[in-house]
C-alpha cells in the first residue's frame, strides 16, 4: 500500500514539475485549477452545517411541513437555552400535526368512523346506555349498514322508548 502511494506521488510531482516549467499559458492553467479547487473547498466548508442547531435549521428548511423536523429544532434550541425559538417551533409542530390529523378525517372518513364504532362498542359492553346505542346507530347508518344501525336503535328504544332523540333517530330509517 505504501509503495503504491509513493509511486503515485512520484508520478504526480513529476508531472506537476513538468507542467510548471511550461510557458506562461501552462502556468496560468495550473493556477486557475488550484484557485477553482480552493474556491470549491471553501464553498463546501461554508455551506456544511457546523452545529446541531444549524443542521436542525437546515432540516426544517428542507422539510417545512414535517412536524418531526420542527420538534427536532425545538429540542436543539432548548439545548442552547433559546426558549423563545423552542416554543415557536414546538407550536408550529403542533399546528402541522393537527392539520395532518384533520386531513386524515377528510381522506379516510370510513376508517375514522370504524375507530369510533370500536370505542363505542367497548363502552356499550360495560354500560348499557341509550346515548351510546344511539351514537352507534347513527355511525352505522353513516357507513350505510342499515341492519346494524336498526339493531342499535332498537336497543336504545328498549331502554327509553319515549325519548325524543330516539324518535328522531327512528326518522333516519323511514327515509
Amino acid at each position: 500500500m505504501a509503495g503504491s502511494f509513493l509511486a503515485f506521488s512520484r508520478k504526480f510531482w513529476g508531472r506537476y514539475v513538468r507542467l510548471t516549467r511550461l510557458d506562461v499559458v501552462g502556468r496560468q492553467l495550473i493556477r486557475r485549477e488550484v484557485v477553482i479547487g480552493a474556491l470549491i473547498v471553501m464553498l463546501g466548508v461554508s455551506f456544511w452545517p457546523q452545529s446541531p442547531i444549524q443542521r436542525a435549521i437546515l432540516n426544517v428548511g428542507g422539510k417545512p411541513d414535517d412536524p418531526k423536523a420542527h420538534l427536532g429544532l425545538a429540542k436543539e434550541a432548548a439545548k442552547i437555552y433559546d426558549y423563545k425559538l423552542a416554543e415557536e417551533e414546538y407550536k408550529r409542530a403542533q399546528e402541522i400535526s393537527t392539520q395532518v390529523l384533520g386531513a386524515r378525517k377528510e381522506i379516510f372518513p370510513e376508517e375514522v368512523l370504524r375507530e369510533e364504532i370500536g370505542k363505542l362498542k367497548k363502552l356499550a359492553e360495560e354500560v348499557e346506555a341509550r346515548d351510546v346505542y344511539l351514537q352507534l346507530a347513527v355511525l352505522y347508518w353513516r357507513l350505510f349498514d342499515e341492519e346494524k344501525a336498526r339493531e342499535y336503535w332498537q336497543k336504545a328504544w328498549w331502554i327509553d322508548p319515549n325519548n325524543e332523540t330516539v324518535r328522531e333517530v327512528e326518522g333516519l330509517f323511514s327515509r
